[in-house]
């Protein structure tokens, strides 16, 4: 019985592990597109070094790394002047 909830356990970890890497790869295949209309390229930068945190920092699910976090009150900065920095 204990045997079969470890490997239930982890059955439902590496699946939340897939989740969230197939969430990744569509964010990376649509963040140029996401970034390109924005003139300003220290904006671009910025949102590119919080993009980066987020890929290569730890999933939400792992215990062990937490990974880089970003603080809440940055990304609404962020973007509101990612906002301003659109053409329209």
């Amino acid at each position: 019985m204990g045997l079969a909830t470890y490997f239930g356990r982890q059955a439902g970890y590496h699946r939340d592990q897939g989740t969230w890497a197939r969430t990744i790869k569509e964010q990376l295949l649509t963040f140029d597109g996401y970034v390109e209309p924005l003139t300003d390229q220290e904006l671009k930068d910025h949102l590119r070094a919080a993009f980066a945190s987020r890929v290569f920092g730890s999933s939400p699910e792992s215990k062990d790394d937490p990974g880089v976090t970003l603080g809440s009150s940055f990304m609404s900065d962020l973007l509101a002047a990612a906002g301003k920095s659109t053409k329209l």
